[in-house]
């Protein structure tokens, strides 16, 4: 159809040229053109309403009808370009002898009356007609004849191939007998000179000067025959034309050609041309036709590259540009490699365009017959293909695919390839009762752009291998959707509350190991795409076998702004709607707008607003199904999300038809249909009561756990002073240095009385330690000895939350040094005291985002102070010891965020500790072998204040206080000389409420004098 429209423009300034040829031969007045016999068009009035579309405008917009017949095939006729010699005229091959511009075809009498005209040498002076004869032949009736012949023959596809050497070109032979007097006078005209220009129809002109008598004397209903006309047309006598020297047109043109056009199944192959054209540039028509073309670039004002009727070409590693459309076919194949495809058109521009075959007659159906149907079917629905492997096409302010006409059928196939284009595709239906299919298959490739499926066409996207589609609303406002009350797709926007650019549906969509990303809102217009056969108006809902299947790791990336409940045409998200079954599993990665402004810190009053809600209301519907799914069909990225520094679990919960809520349905008035939607996770459903983030109980349990293990590094650290006041050998053993090294740990449950309803953790809580001092000073008087050392620990600390989904074992490392004292007095009395400082070194972690929270840095600050008082018994080396202590504790913390975006202020948590009890030691000695045993027993009772504040993770969140416990135990001392004494201790500690801590502890040491 496009070469029909350019016909009729070429006709028209041939026309004009040739009245004006006649004025520049100062011929007799011209001939005065008779209105009358201008052929007449009443059906297709001149368009001067809009923008024409040559594919979906039955008439060429100035007022004329396109031929509803196919053409008239002819003999082959031997006009041809001998391949070696570049030229600026259209290379052509089969029955045509073209211009630059695109020319129709011929009838045999034209071609052979054209070529009695050029016959000619290059060198031959031509001698012109009288310009009574010119009028005579150029009047009114053989212009119209003119016209009605051209549009007889249909429109041409453009063909060229490997000629012999030695053959002429009757475009080049009118060229060069062309005459500056013979120009055409046309204000759009350019002389032939010196300077290189783009081939244009207005070139063409001048070299077909010649050539229009002889096409204008097409006999007429009544007229001569040509044979007749040729020999009464006598030559008359006017100067000779001074010839154009051929070495100077080829020192023009280079490496530049004009459009190539092939058909009758002819084949060119093309090696770095650069092939320009004002409008087509490659065109290939008829079965077997080809063009192949490796390297060079093709540049179109039109059309760049077009085949059809079985035609194809075939290029690897070209540069192809064009205005209007880069590539079109209509039932043929093009095959592209290693190119770039640009179109630079800012309005009707298209990348690829399938069309079906306007002059294919339709077949006639037999109703009671329905294999000859189907037969009949299967022949007219032919499909054009397009093959792009590494190759990229831009087509910035248009439309990137798009299908016209009637049962047009198109594939693409892409392989590590890219389609960046305004509006990706479009499959618009032109007439009732017709199906356009259109299928796209893309491996290891990029897609952006929106794409729009009329009612009854078929689009399906097979994405594979990696590929990544970008959905995004279209920027050129032309290509917003056109939506009138009458029209289904206003039907479609009132349904889902969108704009005329953010709206994309296909028919199929299939995911292997591919990802969907929605492009981020324009002006808050967020994107629904649909999937599957349009809904019906009645139910809503069309019930279809799989229209969405993902295999391997199929992902989709949505924009989202929370919202806890609102009306499903108001929530701000995009969205996907599928109308028919689902099959596989989807990762759905939610990207975040702008969060819900009136989200409230307290848990209570979240739970008396939402509480009487149905759940299915809850947050945003972000996917809905029709037909079967599971709950596993879609889910979230790392199964939870987070929201606005809220610690609280958000998930992409599906509900089942039946369970979902009828107002939230976007595909009609039923409760029939999957809803997953982004809402709180609850760990009560009735109460409300939403589930926190997992490694928030690991900062609810951190405080307690750091209390457990400084307590038990401070026990240790008492017993080994213990150990020193011990006196079984003579006194200088004290005023010897001594080194002693100690190994403890403790295992110990941490409770809450409070429980996860109101987000209390049970804990376990695993600690083990080195420990190693020595004494650095020793002071004895009369009554009073005084020792001063330090000592130093580290330790492994891991603890794991309770009764908290996806929590995991958090192991920190622990530093810590210690300088103490002990003051004993000669009656019995004594005062050991201690300053710790520890540090910590390690993350929080979860078993879904691994590493949540980084605690480098915290800072441990322990003070200890006991007294106590040796009490002799009657019975021999029996010695008892009451004993009271004081325990204060200080963790430093950094406000810190983790890993889900969290900003967690622990508050500094402190503990006071008192612990009172007593011991009673038994030692037995051997004098003469230096060596003594000792036993003890001990009972203690312990209670901490101070604790059981508050964190704040954006709300508020209570810490369990530690409460009462009691502590029993027992230990021996070995001496087994006078420098080395071995030791070891065994305790248990039980709460006395529901919170608190229990557990056992146990220790063993050395000790060495020197």
């Amino acid at each position: 159809m496009k070469k029909s429209f350019l016909l009729y423009t070429v006709s028209g300034l041939l026309f004009y040229s040739s009245t004006n040829l006649s004025y520049a031969l100062r011929s007799v007045t011209p001939p005065t053109i008779d209105s009358s016999s201008r052929p007449v068009h009443a059906e297709c009035p001149t368009n001067t309403s809009g923008v024409f579309d040559p594919y979906k405008d039955p008439c060429d917009g100035m007022g004329k009808r396109y031929p509803s017949h196919p053409p008239h095939s002819s003999s082959e006729a031997n006009v041809s370009s001998p391949s070696t010699a570049p030229s600026s005229s259209r290379l052509t091959t089969g029955n045509t002898t073209s211009s630059p511009s695109q020319n129709p075809k011929h009838t045999r009498e034209e071609i052979e009356d054209v070529q009695s005209h050029t016959t000619t040498t290059q060198n031959t002076p031509i001698t012109q007609s009288s310009p009574t004869e010119m009028a005579s032949t150029t009047g009114t009736d053989s212009t119209t004849d003119v016209a009605k012949s051209r549009r007889r023959s249909g429109v041409s596809s453009s063909s060229s191939e490997k000629t012999p050497s030695n053959s002429a070109i009757s475009s080049q032979s009118e060229a060069t007998q062309s005459s500056p007097n013979l120009q055409s006078t046309s204000a759009n005209s350019e002389s032939t000179g010196p300077i290189l220009t783009r081939p244009t129809v207005e070139q063409s002109l001048t070299s077909n000067a010649s050539e229009l008598s002889a096409i204008s004397v097409r006999p007429a209903a009544g007229k001569l025959t040509s044979q007749e006309t040729s020999e009464s047309l006598k030559p008359a006598p006017v100067q000779p034309i001074s010839p154009i020297k051929q070495f100077e047109k080829l020192a023009q043109i280079e490496n530049i050609s004009a459009g190539v056009e092939i058909q009758n199944g002819k084949t060119i192959t093309l090696h770095n041309k650069k092939i320009q054209d004002k409008w087509s540039a490659l065109d290939a028509e008829g079965k077997n036709s080809k063009i192949e073309m490796n390297g060079g670039s093709v540049d179109a004002g039109f059309i760049a590259l077009s085949v059809s009727n079985g035609g194809e070409i075939e290029a690897t590693d070209i540069t192809v540009t064009a205005e209007t459309a880069a590539l079109v076919n209509i039932e043929g194949i093009i095959n592209l490699t290693d190119s770039s495809i640009h179109v630079t058109g800012k309005s009707e521009a298209n990348g690829i365009i399938f069309r079906n075959n306007l002059y294919r007659a339709p077949q006639r159906r037999h109703p009671r017959n329905a294999e000859r149907n189907a037969n009949t079917i299967q022949e007219q629905d032919i499909t054009g293909k397009v093959n792009l492997e590494n190759t990229k096409l831009f087509v910035e302010n248009g439309t990137g695919i798009s299908l016209y006409g009637t049962n047009t059928n198109g594939v693409i196939s892409l392989k590590n390839s890219e389609i960046h284009a305004d509006v990706l595709s479009k499959n618009i239906k032109n007439e009732s009762g017709s199906t356009n299919t259109f299928t796209l298959v893309a491996d290891h490739s990029s897609l952006e752009g929106r794409v729009r499926t009329s009612e009854n066409n078929k689009t399906s996207f097979d994405l594979k291998e990696g590929t990544k589609w970008l959905l995004k609303p279209n920027k050129n406002t032309a290509n917003n959707d056109r939506i009138s009350e009458d029209d289904t797709i206003s039907y479609d926007y009132r349904q889902f509350g969108l704009d005329e650019k953010s709206f994309s549906n296909l028919s199929v969509l299939r995911l292997t190991d591919s990802v969907i990303m929605f492009d981020k809102p324009m002006e808050g217009h967020y994107q629904t795409l649909f999937i599957g056969p349009q809904l019906r108006k009645e139910d809503g809902i069309a019930h279809t076998a799989a229209v969405y299947s993902a295999t391997g790791v199929a992902e989709i990336y949505v924009n989202t702004q929370w919202n806890k409940h609102s009306p499903v045409t108001e929530q701000q998200t995009d969205r996907i709607v599928i109308n028919g079954d689902v099959s596989g599993n989807t990762i759905v990665h939610i990207n975040l707008q702008e969060t819900d402004k009136t989200i409230t810190d307290s848990s209570v009053v979240w739970g008396e607003q939402m509480a009487p809600l149905p759940l299915g209301t809850h947050g945003v519907s972000i996917i809905q199904v029709s037909g079967q799914a599971n709950e596993n069909s879609f889910t979230l990225a790392g199964n939870y999300m987070t929201i606005g520094g809220q610690p609280y679990k958000y998930v992409l919960k599906g509900y089942k038809p039946g369970t979902s809520h009828e107002s939230q349905s976007l595909l009609g008035k039923s409760s029939n249909f999957w809803d997953f939607r982004l809402q709180n996770a609850y760990i009560d459903k009735d109460k409300k009561v939403r589930a926190l983030l997992p490694q928030v109980a690991n900062y609810l349990t951190l405080p307690n756990t750091l209390f457990s293990s400084g307590f038990a590094d401070v026990n240790n650290q008492n017993r080994l002073l213990d150990a020193m006041r011990t006196a079984v050998f003579d006194a200088a053993d004290h005023k010897q240095h001594n080194l002693f090294f100690s190994s403890y740990g403790e295992k110990v449950t941490l409770s809450s009385n409070r429980g996860p309803l109101r987000y209390g953790y049970d804990a376990d809580v695993n600690y083990k330690a080195l420990q190693l001092g020595i004494i650095l000073a020793t002071s004895d008087s009369k009554d009073i000895s005084a020792h001063f050392g330090l000592l130093g620990a580290y330790g492994k600390l891991a603890f794991t939350p309770k009764e908290m989904q996806d929590s995991e074992k958090t192991t920190l490392d622990k530093w810590s040094l210690a300088a103490y004292s002990t003051i004993e007095h000669s009656n019995g009395l004594y005062l050991n005291t201690l300053l710790s400082y520890g540090r910590l070194k390690g993350n929080v972690t979860t078993a879904l985002v691994g590493n949540a929270a980084k605690l480098d840095g915290t800072e441990i600050l322990n003070l200890s102070a006991t007294i106590g008082q040796k009490l002799a018994t009657s019975i021999k080396g029996l010695v008892f010891e009451p004993q009271a202590q004081l325990i204060y504790q200080n963790l430093m913390f950094d406000i810190f965020s983790d890993a889900n975006g969290l900003k967690v202020d622990m508050g500094n948590p402190r503990q006071w500790l008192i612990r009172f009890g007593g011991r009673l030691t038994k030692t037995i000695t051997a004098v003469e072998e230096n060596k003594a045993v000792s036993f003890y027993g001990k009972m203690n009772v312990i209670r901490t204040f101070g604790d059981g504040k508050t964190i704040k993770i954006a709300d508020t969140f209570d810490l369990d206080p530690t409460g009462s416990s009691i502590e029993g135990g027992m230990g021996v001392n070995a001496y087994l000389s006078q420098k080395i004494v071995l030791n070891a201790d065994i305790s248990y500690r039980q709460k006395l409420q529901k919170t608190g801590v229990s557990g056992i502890n146990v220790s063993g040491g050395i000790r060495y004098h020197f």
